[in-house]
């Protein structure tokens, strides 16, 4: 039965369409699956791409694999602002299509599976950006002013939340007996995220000294306005920061960024880690892995056995001899 599955599949004439056409079915149908707002939004800019290149008209029955690899070729050597794509693009629109072009194929569109053979290219792991402790200091001093910033900044440190986990959470969703959020990520997956105490405090502190009566609105964090706060008005809040702060790279997934890092290096465990930003392979905690290891190496210089044995040496020589001077040594072209 399977063979013969197999057989009608290969001999079955595809449906003609354009790549307008197809992507619009593409897209009721990630609707209708219940893909998040996210989802829908990346596919339709990484498919918007091909529209781009190719037009709508064009028709999807000539379509074929030299074509596509033509197309990411030409999509590599693009420029953003003057400056080449960064790798983790690239391999996210190469995703995008491959996962288009399996739809199509699998929905009777294309007579195969054109990028079935495509390996997208990997993107190298690079060491995070994270916020420094006078950094830190410094942001949460900036937060201040408001009590809702504030909250939101302590939270995001503390619990490492994406901006739109963020603008998510709702009263329901707190609870302050056992420091504990719901939130709701990637793949409509709920998962339970624990905070500080300090963490506490900020959320009492707007709840019950700023945050606006809104009536039936739910959100924990609103606008002035007492609508639930949005991804944009939170950039609008980031770059009010970036200005008192001083700090320029400040965006929300930095945040993120600083609570994975540090909480690895406060000695957190990875497959907690995992848990709590939600990744569902370890593979994407590594990251933080490779940065907090790398930190770790940096500080455990200071536990080298010759340079304390050397040092204690030298300490009992000067006492022994105080007044023998110390030869200049030329430091200038080694690094601390």
């Amino acid at each position: 039965m399977l063979k013969n599955m197999i057989e009608a599949k290969r001999s079955h004439v595809p449906e003609p369409g354009s790549l307008r056409q197809a992507i619009d079915r593409y897209q009721t149908f990630n609707r209708s699956e219940r893909k998040s707002p996210n989802t829908i939004l990346f596919y339709k800019e990484r498919l918007g791409k091909l529209i781009k290149t190719f037009g709508p008209e064009f028709q999807m029955a000539d379509f074929d694999e030299p074509i596509l690899r033509e197309h990411l070729v030409g999509y590599s050597t693009k420029k953003h602002d003057g400056t080449p794509l960064r790798p983790g693009t690239l391999n996210a629109h190469a995703r995008a299509l491959r996962a288009f072009f399996r739809w199509c194929y699998l929905n009777d569109i294309t007579a195969s599976h054109l990028l079935a053979l495509l390996r997208p290219p990997r993107p190298p792991i690079e060491i995070v950006d994270v916020l420094e402790d006078d950094e830190m200091t410094k942001l949460m001093a900036a937060a201040r002013r408001r009590k809702r910033d504030h909250a939101i900044i302590t939270l995001m440190l503390d619990t490492g939340v994406r901006a739109a986990e963020l603008c998510g959470i709702t009263i329901g969703n707190v609870d302050m007996v056992d420091n504990t959020i719901k939130v709701m990520g990637k793949g409509s997956k709920e998962r339970m995220i624990p905070f500080g105490r300090t963490t506490r405090r900020a959320l009492l502190a707007y709840a019950t000294e700023e945050r606006p009566d809104a009536g039936y609105e739910e959100a924990v964090f609103l606008s002035s306005y007492g609508a639930r706060l949005r991804p944009d008005t939170l950039r609008q809040i980031m770059v009010r920061l970036r200005n008192l702060s001083g700090i320029e790279r400040l965006h929300a997934h930095l945040m993120r960024h600083t609570f994975a890092t540090k909480f690895l290096l406060n000695g957190g465990d990875a497959l907690m880690l995992k848990h709590i930003l939600g990744h569902s392979t370890l593979a994407m905690t590594d990251r933080y892995v490779h940065f907090a290891s790398a930190q770790g190496v940096k500080a455990s210089r200071e536990f080298s056995p010759v340079d304390r044995h050397v040092d204690g040496r030298s300490a009992a020589r000067n006492l022994l001899r105080p007044d023998r001077k110390r030869s200049a040594w030329p430091t200038s072209n080694w690094q601390s």
